[in-house]
């Protein structure tokens, strides 16, 4: 009795292991199901999301630049086109200290400048405004067909009554031809004519009133195969004439609208999408000159932003024209450092500003103090572009307020102290941008109709590494796709719906 006790608990024991085996088997199959599930749904759709849900503009906080660091501290004032002095306060070789006059613009030319500024912003508002109104316009087309865009003329098709009837006698012979009871109306394809020749068929085709057999004969073609020679076989022949018949054909009515395939219509609206961009790239560019115009208005009377010496200072009546600057002050009792601004920042950071200066090697921090900004842009701007050719950049020079642990040469880390529009700043992770093989910048996002699209850009960076601030062509309700991988490309099918490997951030 013991041992059948013991025998039937060893069988249950073994059931339950089983039972308990089974079901890790089949978690196990359903996670793997589930895995490749997702992995087929993943390599077919790319994931888009908000770029409001990715932006960062916090990054903005202190943006930060690289620069280097000089053992001459100098103070460099350019002159542009149109600038005039109207009175200069010192000379070459006069030692001045921070806050001494240096000179004064004529206000005349520089309310010119300010002026001319203005209507280059309102030109480049007009321009934006134009490239808009197009993109509407595109937007709003009905996409018709390829045979609706190049209608072909129809093509003759005869009616029930011109339709050769059936032979209503003979056999086809030269004793006995088929005979057709026509009517007037009655036409003969070449093909027919052409039967009729390859069989040696006789035929005659009969016109007779009242449309019946019985009725008088008004008219007959007869044709013997073996004497007639083979014709069109798109051709018509007419009964009654014995002779090829002409249709009319409908000509479509010339139409000299302007129609797109829905092809046509996405590369319009995706080229002028880009115009868009580039002319809104043009207001940002046309404001931050009417912003640095106005500042130099408003701070006509230009003073000094070091302690030194006047090194050189042009003729008024005869400024240099080939760059060099106008008045320059050094001081050799302090280091520099010079950097970069972009054109957005032009007006908004000026002469006199303060920034934060960090060494790479040294790990020395200091103050400085920005004492000249170039009017001219630096074609070979040894900054982090990252190949962005839609920006310029002006060096400028800052001398530092504790220059003790920089050594010459220094690479340092320059933030810049900014007002940041966090509601209308746009900064998502740099690995978001792409630039192609001509240096355009760009993202991809979805086009509207679930597919992806390039969509060009134009970014700063910020003192986040790994964030970019995004100045034009993109907006937080843009839908915006990873653009790296196999579904990295254009007209790639796009969903909201994140793949496993999409939530734990395995793109």
């Amino acid at each position: 009795m013991f041992n059948k006790n013991k025998k039937h608990k060893k069988n249950s024991e073994q059931k339950k292991g089983l039972k308990a085996g089974l079901i890790v088997v089949l978690v196990i199959v359903l996670v793997l199901g589930v895995i490749v599930a997702n992995y087929k749904y993943n390599q077919t759709k790319a994931y888009v999301e908000l770029v409001s849900a990715m932006n960062y503009p916090y990054a903005m906080s202190g943006a930060s630049y690289e620069g280097n660091i000089s053992d001459d501290a100098t103070q460099n004032i350019y002159l542009t086109s149109g600038e005039k002095i109207a009175e200069v306060y010192v000379s070459k070789g006069d030692s001045v200290v921070k806050g001494d006059q240096l000179f004064q613009y004529d206000t005349q030319a520089l309310q010119s400048a300010v002026d001319e500024a203005t209507l280059g912003v309102e030109a480049a508002q007009n321009t934006l405004a134009n490239e808009k109104t197009r993109l509407e316009k595109y937007n709003a087309i009905v996409p018709v067909t390829e045979e609706e865009k190049n209608p072909q003329p129809q093509e003759f098709q005869m009616s029930d009554a011109q339709k050769l009837p059936a032979a209503y006698e003979g056999d086809g012979t030269a004793e006995n031809p088929y005979k057709y009871l026509c009517t007037e109306e009655t036409l003969v394809t070449g093909a027919e004519i052409n039967t009729w020749v390859m069989d040696d068929t006789h035929v005659v085709l009969e016109i007779r009133d009242g449309n019946v057999t019985s009725g008088e004969l008004i008219a007959s073609w007869t044709i013997n195969g073996s004497d007639f020679i083979a014709v069109d076989d798109s051709s018509y022949w007419s009964v009654i004439s014995k002779s090829e018949f002409y249709p009319e054909i409908d000509l479509p009515e010339e139409d000299t609208t302007v129609k797109y395939t829905q092809a046509e219509k996405d590369k319009k609206v995706q080229e002028q999408t880009i115009a868009v961009q580039r002319a809104t790239d043009g207001v940002n560019s046309a404001n931050a000159k009417l912003n640095a115009a106005q500042v130099k208005l408003a701070n006509a009377t230009v003073t000094a932003s070091m302690d030194g010496t006047v090194q050189t200072i042009g003729d008024p009546n005869n400024p240099p024209t080939d760059g060099s600057a106008f008045l320059s002050i050094t001081s050799q009792s302090g280091m520099a450092v010079s950097g970069y601004l972009t054109e957005f920042q032009l007006g908004e950071i000026n002469v006199g500003d303060e920034i934060s200066v960090n060494g790479y090697m040294s790990g020395s921090f200091s103050d400085a103090t920005i004492t000249t900004i170039s009017p001219y842009p630096d074609e070979n701007a040894d900054t982090w572009t990252d190949g962005n050719k839609n920006v310029s950049f002006y060096p400028y020079t800052a001398v530092l307020t504790e220059a003790d642990g920089f050594s010459v040469g220094e690479g340092v880390s320059i933030s810049l102290n900014v007002d940041v529009d966090f509601d209308n700043t746009i900064c998502i992770m740099g690995v978001y941008v792409r630039t192609d093989e001509d240096g355009n910048q760009y993202v991809l996002i979805d086009d509207g109709h679930g597919r992806l699209k390039k969509q060009e850009v134009t970014t700063l960076p910020t003192s986040d590494a790994e964030y970019v601030q995004v100045v034009s062509g993109l907006s937080n309700d843009d839908m915006i796709a990873f653009p790296w991988g196999t579904k990295g490309k254009v007209g790639i099918k796009t969903t909201t719906k994140a793949s496993v490997f999409e939530q734990m951030g395995l793109f």
